[in-house]
């Protein structure tokens, strides 16, 4: 559903705090993303957070994964 939901209503449902969208972009800056790969891994991250909340933890947090994502790409 995340994929289909509007960017904008994504946004402020997302429940992101402020160090997670600060970090977002500045891996994203770092990285030299476009806007759009910073829509796909707020998805991507907003997708973890759901599947971690049906599974009980079973997922790592989405702030990890995308640490890890970074540092694997370096």
């Amino acid at each position: 559903m995340n994929g289909t939901v509007p960017f904008q209503l994504l946004d402020k449902l997302a429940g992101m705090s402020m160090i997670q969208r600060s970090l977002i972009s500045e891996v994203c800056f770092a990285e030299k993303w476009s806007n759009r790969t910073q829509v796909k891994l707020i998805r991507i991250a907003r997708t973890l957070s759901d599947l971690q909340t049906l599974v009980g933890g079973a997922c790592s947090g989405w702030c990890l994964c995308a640490t890890q994502f970074r540092h694997s790409s370096v």
